[in-house]
């Protein structure tokens, strides 16, 4: 039976040709070979009629002009070797008369040629200037100039998907650095770096980061009802959905404050903490005031809140300070010396870590120097979890889910969050140490990228260490220290 149209072509092997033409072979009569023998192959074989009837004819030429030459070099017949050779003469010999030769596949040249240099086109390539190469018509049409030739763009298509000549790259907008910016980044990863390490004293032998265990990282984020653009997988001959609003600047939203530190074993209970302190949605429900098409009057409806400076400040100790002494583990907020930092980024609305409201509020739940606030350096979301991986994978989990209002999204966000694996929260805090490394080696500057570390298999492995080392370029400003 033929493949079914966009089926992957199967190529027949040395081993397919001779076991099909044997078969062919064994069916041969006075008459020539049975036309059954062909529908007999297919049905054992992936291969088309033609593709077997073309075997056929061109491995019985090759035989042909196996015998002709070896006629023509062993015997002394006057009779030209062209009329010894006859179908009768071809068929009386046995078939392992003739060499695997006759059998392979000879065509070594096939296809469309190629028109153009594939090396030519990447060195070209690297000269278009990046916004005229943002589509493949607009890169055909540089190509074409370049090179002097017509190029389409389904060309440039096969050399960015078959070919691996072209590849595809979102690029990400990211803060704009001073150089104080890239002074209080360095400094930051510097003071993250575990002082019990090194090589003096009682240190051990390599510099590692803070195991992070008493941090806690703070950060908001608005959660859409939908966006704009939005990829579906649809089926070749499926519609795609329709969807509308009124306008996009007035699509439903809700504001979620999250408050995440790092998962661990709490050897006092023997149990396991997922690290999570909680997210809370910014708003309140109230009554609707007026009726709509939506929904009666007094139906409670959600208003979202403006995050200013008391309005942070009363979600900090109404929700996460209450939620950190309520989950963090007992036996860890008792111990001597043991401080939890909360790490907030440099929005204006946020509270300034000597805050006399703040302090005042500490020292009422009796951990003023137990629990400190402290702000992370300007312009640097990689140094903050929320913003740095665990905000997007959220974000992916929650985008699963269809809402339709408010009180849905808040829903959905906050199932989203108690569903999230603890395991791939602490590998998030290990991508925030290779950030750290990666400030250090680049000097504050954030046009790096981050590595493939292999957490998957270390932890599969059990080999995923707990805090990562420290970049030898650290050695440097460790010495001035």
């Amino acid at each position: 039976m033929a493949p079914p149209n966009g089926s992957k072509i199967n190529t027949m092997s040395l081993s397919d040709r001779k076991s099909i033409f044997s078969i062919l072979w064994s069916s041969v009569d006075e008459m020539g070979v049975r036309q059954l023998s062909f529908s007999s192959v297919r049905k054992n074989f992936p291969f088309g009629r033609t593709a077997i009837f073309n075997l056929w004819k061109r491995t019985l030429g090759k035989m042909r002009s196996h015998l002709i030459t070896e006629i023509q070099n062993e015997s002394a017949e006057d009779q030209p070797a062209e009329q010894i050779v006859t179908d009768a003469y071809l068929f009386s010999r046995p078939l392992s008369s003739f060499p695997e030769s006759v059998f392979a596949n000879n065509k070594t040249n096939c296809g469309a040629k190629r028109t153009f240099c594939r090396a030519m086109v990447r060195e070209v390539g690297k000269d278009v200037a990046l916004n005229r190469r943002s589509t493949y018509r607009g890169l055909a049409a540089e190509l074409s100039k370049s090179l002097d030739m017509e190029i389409s763009h389904q060309t440039v298509w096969k050399l960015l998907k078959k070919e691996s000549v072209f590849r595809i790259h979102r690029s990400s907008l990211k803060p704009t650095l001073t150089e104080a910016n890239k002074l209080a980044r360095l400094t930051y990863a510097i003071e993250e770096i575990d002082d019990t390490t090194g090589n003096s004293g009682a240190r051990t032998d390599t510099v590692k980061y803070r195991d992070q265990m008493d941090r806690v990282h703070v950060d908001e984020k608005w959660f859409f009802l939908c966006y704009n653009g939005r990829k579906y997988i649809l089926v070749s001959d499926e519609e795609g959905p329709y969807r509308h609003v009124k306008h996009k600047s007035h699509i439903t939203k809700v504001m979620f404050l999250c408050a995440q530190a790092r998962p661990r074993h709490v050897a006092a209970t023997n149990s396991h903490w997922d690290g999570k302190i909680g997210i809370w949605p910014v708003g309140e429900w109230i009554p609707a005031k007026r009726s709509s098409v939506n929904r009666p009057a007094g139906t409670l409806v959600w208003e979202n809140h403006t995050v200013d400076n008391t309005k942070y400040r009363e979600i900090l100790l109404d929700n996460v300070l209450p939620a950190i002494l309520a989950k963090w583990p007992a036996a860890e907020l008792e111990r001597p010396g043991f401080r939890i930092g909360i790490q907030q980024d440099g929005a204006k609305a946020h509270i300034h870590p000597q805050e006399e409201h703040w302090l005042y509020a500490l020292d009422m739940c009796g951990v003023l120097g137990k629990i400190y606030l402290y702000t992370q350096p300007a312009n640097s979301p990689d140094t903050n979890l929320n913003d740095l991986g665990f905000f997007a994978a959220l974000q992916a989990q929650y985008r699963k889910e269809a809402p339709r209002n408010a009180g849905e999204i808040i829903a959905m966000v906050e199932q989203a969050y108690d569903d999230f694996p603890s395991y791939k929260i602490n590998r998030i805090w290990l991508s925030y140490m290779q950030c750290l490394n990666e400030i250090i080696v680049s000097n504050g500057e954030n046009d790096y990228k981050l590595g493939h570390m292999g957490k998957a298999q270390l932890e599969r492995e059990s080999k995923l260490p707990r805090t990562l080392e420290v970049h030898p370029a650290a050695d440097e400003w460790l010495e001035d220290e």
